[in-house]
């Protein structure tokens, strides 16, 4: 039990460090369009650029917003 309790912990505390670095910031929603509209589904996709500051990737990793 105290095994479980100390790998949650971790488990826990490592989330937080790592939410801590995730500064991205700004985010800026543009060039917003509504295409390919159903009314029989009940549906509309939308189109849209977004951007924002602090932004980071590595080779195989990207982050998001």
């Amino acid at each position: 039990m105290r095994k479980l309790m100390i790998a949650g912990f971790l488990v826990m505390f490592s989330s937080l460090l790592l939410t801590s670095l995730a500064f991205a910031n700004n985010i800026i929603v543009s060039n917003v369009t509504l295409t390919s509209q159903s009314t029989a589904n009940k549906t509309v996709n939308v189109q849209f650029d977004i951007s924002w500051q602090n932004s980071w990737r590595l080779s195989y990793i990207y982050d998001a917003a």
